[in-house]
C-alpha cells in the first residue's frame, strides 16, 4: 500500500464517493470545478487553507497545516476568490486551534479586498476589539463576516489574523466560508 495518499489507487470519481483515479486527482477534480458544477450541486460552502505567516508548520499528530502564531503580532493569512454567484454572506469563520485556555483570548483580524480592475485594498475591514473564551486544542471559529461588509462575486480577498497579546498563542487553520 502506497505512503503517499496522492497515489491510492481508486476505482471512480462521484460527488459522495471515490471509486477511479487516485485521491490526488479527485482533490484537482474538486478544486477544478467550475462555479456552474459546484452551483448544480447545490454547494455554498468552501474550506481556504491557510496560506502564508509568520511560521507555517503541521500541528498534531495527523499533521494539520497551519500558521502558528507564538508571539504577539505573528500571524496567519488566507487569500481566495469570492465565486460567482455569491449575493451574501451566510457564514464566514476562522477556523483556529488555541494552544492555550484563556477566558479572554486575543486574536486580531483585518481584511483587505478588490475584483479585477479595482486596487487590491479597495476594500478593507478590522477587528481588533473581540475576546474569545477558548480552549487548548479545542477547534474553535472566529466570526469575521464583520470584516467583509463590501464583498462582492469576483472580490479577491486576503484575511490576515494575529497573536493580539502576548501568550494568546495560537495556530490557525483556515476559512469556513458559506454564502448565498
Amino acid at each position: 500500500m502506497p505512503t503517499d495518499l496522492s497515489q491510492i489507487p481508486v476505482q471512480e470519481i462521484s460527488g459522495d464517493k471515490i471509486t477511479s483515479g487516485t485521491v490526488a486527482a479527485a482533490r484537482i477534480d474538486a478544486a477544478m470545478a467550475t462555479d456552474a458544477e459546484l452551483a448544480a450541486a447545490g454547494l455554498k460552502e468552501l474550506f481556504f487553507p491557510v496560506n502564508a505567516g509568520t511560521e507555517i508548520s503541521f500541528y498534531g499528530s495527523a499533521h494539520f497545516p497551519v500558521a502558528i502564531c507564538n508571539a504577539l503580532n505573528e500571524w496567519g493569512s488566507v487569500c481566495f476568490m469570492v465565486p460567482a454567484g455569491f449575493t451574501s454572506i451566510v457564514a464566514a469563520k476562522m477556523v483556529v486551534i488555541p494552544r492555550a485556555t484563556q477566558a479572554a483570548a486575543d486574536y486580531n483580524a483585518n481584511s483587505q479586498y478588490g475584483a479585477v480592475g479595482e486596487a487590491y485594498n479597495t476594500h478593507s475591514g478590522v477587528e481588533s476589539a473581540a475576546t474569545y473564551n477558548v480552549t487548548d486544542g479545542v477547534l474553535f471559529e472566529v466570526d469575521i463576516a464583520g470584516i467583509l461588509a463590501s464583498l462582492a462575486a469576483g472580490d479577491f480577498v486576503a484575511i490576515t489574523m494575529a497573536e493580539g497579546t502576548a501568550g494568546h498563542d495560537v495556530n490557525i487553520l483556515g476559512i469556513r466560508f458559506k454564502w448565498n
